[in-house]
């Protein structure tokens, strides 16, 4: 899609079977699945500022916009 675009990686939640009811169930992030995506586009698309009596901080949103095909799906992490 982006042929001089960003290389990411996709963090994924594997899923294990709950001791207690049995059911299929999201595990923690401890060991996620990794797969490794090229020619990504990564751009900023908002951020705002929270300030108080000690300190600041500026939160900021990205877009990340993968090829088409890409193994992403919403609740992954990218990085």
């Amino acid at each position: 899609m982006f042929g001089h675009g960003e290389t990411v990686t996709r963090l994924r939640r594997k899923t294990i079977t709950d001791p207690y009811s049995m059911q299929e169930t999201l595990g923690d992030w401890s060991d996620p699945d990794r797969l490794t995506i090229a020619g990504v586009a990564v751009a900023p698309s908002s951020s705002f500022s929270v300030r108080d009596a000690t300190r600041s901080q500026v939160t900021m949103s990205m877009s990340v916009y993968a090829p088409p095909g890409s193994d992403v799906q919403p609740g992954d992490r990218i990085e």
